[in-house]
């Protein structure tokens, strides 16, 4: 359990953290490269058999981890259909994209995997890529009406649609639903999905905070169990709705249940300095549900109030953790607290916060004094993180990692983090070229840094960053067999030497034609890894294919890796 809340509250940080400053290094990361031959993408886009005119076609830079599409707000190129359904978008810069129309009721084939929407598109330097042709049809609907156990409308309830492979199982389990989608009902508890692909689905709403969903920001409302049409809330009692192209499935009803007591209940009370009692004002309050398999994160009633205090609502009858979160600008933590809701509102809960350490230096890139390359370092979000020396689940919620900023000027400071070993880290998957090379103290290289009392600071920090622009492009040649059209290879460059809390990776897609390429290396060692991924319903089990790649300052390496369907790989 608490390696499983570890992991979930990190994906959350880290999500948080790439949302917070896509703005600023997506636009960086989509600026034309003058010393290179742009190029051009062209094809025809189709709905069914007939050509699609007036239809808005666009391209992306690519992504470097999943989800990550999703949230680059990077300018797109966009083109329109003429009336033969033919685009041409031209004056790219070499690099990888994603490619996509914009026609909300239809069905991009082959671009709807919900962590990388589009299709993988890489343009090298001058290349003119004809023939990248976009099919539609048209989706499926499905309408219903969500009500509550006295078959009143429920409005503004999310519904979220599951879709299932052809053995019923879910093609993305445990993904978010914010990932496969989330509709609105309407004031009369009515909601309309449209733009399905063909498909079985299960149908579900409710957010109750005895499931394993996120809760974000929903206290004060009323909380149902998570229900499934029809009025099932296990998910194997749920019954599947096939979805063909151009149908409408209508009265796909779902009548929420409230939680197993019919009644939730609230958690209430302060937040307070640990020396001396006084209350601590503007802090948010988080909690997750501890029963085993729940990884849902909730938070409360916005921040607390001058006297301190806070209140937790919607909890049905379980143990829970409350901790606070978003205190990137104190220099103090919080002590987590368990509760247990046993069948009436809890009150007189006291969260102390106590003196943490602090950590403060220079960012630089090493080899370069390029200006523009140095105002990347701004775009980089910091995060420090005490690593677990106890089994205790309540040190997993402090290792919740707390968040710094680099400034302009170079320099910055992590506060309010708790004593212990302190492993630091750099969000650089979204900022073009730039990886952590090494993290110094003082002038000796360091993996963590050792602050064992309150108000311990470590100065003298120096995060070395280094700036490249090489990059592995190559292919991919299956043999002795082939593979579903529905599944999606990449490839995984990981660069050697761990540096901070994960290794430095980036990621590259397969187009049409197999190629790929990653871009924004800088020089070292890195290990080619083969991923597969998709909807296919019986994954092949491939090979496991490795290479190891040496990039030399701004080169770029060319590869062939070779897929073997006819062997298996060892397990």
């Amino acid at each position: 359990m608490r390696l499983v809340v570890r992991c979930f509250l990190l994906r959350f940080s880290l999500l948080i953290l790439a949302i917070t400053i896509s703005a600023r290094a997506s636009a960086q990361t989509a600026q034309t490269t003058p010393s290179k031959i742009p190029g051009t993408i062209a094809g025809r886009v189709t709905a069914g058999s007939q050509p699609a005119a007036g239809v808005e076609v666009l391209v992306k830079p690519g992504g470097t981890a999943p989800g990550m599409d999703l949230i680059q707000s990077a300018p797109a190129t966009t083109t329109t259909t003429d009336s033969d359904g033919r685009y041409r978008l031209t004056n790219l810069a070499p690099g990888s994209y994603r490619l996509t129309a914009y026609a909300p009721t239809y069905v991009i084939d082959g671009g709807n995997d919900p962590l990388y929407p589009g299709r993988a598109v890489n343009v090298g330097e001058g290349e003119v890529i004809e023939n990248v042709n976009i099919s539609m049809r048209l989706g499926g609907v499905l309408t219903g009406k969500v009500t509550d156990p006295d078959d009143r409308p429920v409005i503004g309830e999310m519904v979220s649609a599951q879709r299932l492979s052809a053995n019923e199982k879910p093609l993305s389990p445990g993904l978010p639903d914010f990932f496969n989608g989330l509709w609105q009902t309407d004031d009369r508890g009515i909601y309309r999905i449209f733009g399905l692909e063909p498909g079985k689905y299960i149908i579900a709403a409710g957010t109750s905070s005895e499931g394993a969903m996120a809760q974000m920001g929903s206290a004060g409302g009323t909380y149902y169990r998570r229900t499934f049409h029809v009025n099932a809330i296990e998910e194997r009692n749920a019954r599947i709705i096939e979805i063909k192209s151009g149908d409408e499935v209508e009265n796909v009803d779902i009548k929420l249940e409230r939680a197993s007591t019919g009644k939730t209940f609230a958690a209430a009370g302060r937040v307070v300095e640990a020396e001396n009692g006084k209350p601590v004002i503007g802090v948010m309050i988080a909690y997750i549900p501890t029963k085993q398999g729940a990884q849902g994160l909730g938070l409360g009633n916005s921040v607390t109030n001058s006297q301190g205090e806070f209140r937790l609502e919607g909890l049905t009858p379980s143990t829970y953790r409350a901790f606070v979160m978003g205190l990137e600008a104190s220099d103090a933590y919080g002590e987590p607290i368990e509760f247990e809701i046993s069948g009436s509102d809890l009150t007189g809960l006291e969260i102390k916060m106590r003196q943490g350490v602090s950590i403060s230096g220079v960012a630089v890139i090493e080899g370069s004094t390029d200006p523009a390359v140095r105002e990347k370092l701004s775009n980089i979000q910091l995060f420090a993180v005490r690593s677990e020396s106890t089994s205790s689940q309540s040190d997993s919620l402090s290792s919740f990692p707390v968040i710094g900023q680099i400034s302009p000027n170079g320099t910055f400071r992590i506060g309010g983090v708790r004593p212990g070993k302190i492993r630091l880290g750099a969000q650089t998957m979204m900022v073009q070229g730039i990886s952590l090379l090494r993290i110094e103290h003082n002038g000796v290289e360091v993996k963590e840094l050792q602050l064992n009392n309150p108000g311990d600071r470590a100065t003298g920090v120096r995060l070395v960053f280094a700036y490249g622009t090489g990059s592995i492009a190559g292919r991919v040649e299956i043999r002795g067999g082939t593979l579903p059209s529905d599944v999606r290879l990449g490839v995984i460059a990981t660069r050697s030497g761990e540096v901070g809390l994960a290794p430095d990776f980036k990621m590259g897609d397969l187009d049409a034609r197999g190629q790929f390429l990653i871009e924004g290396l800088t020089q070292g060692t890195y290990k080619l890894t083969l991923t597969a991924r998709g909807t296919a319903t019986n994954k092949p089990d491939l090979p496991r294919i490795e290479q190891t790649v040496i990039v030399q300052g701004y080169t770029r390496q060319d590869v062939t890796l070779v897929v073997d369907l006819s062997k298996k790989e060892k397990k």
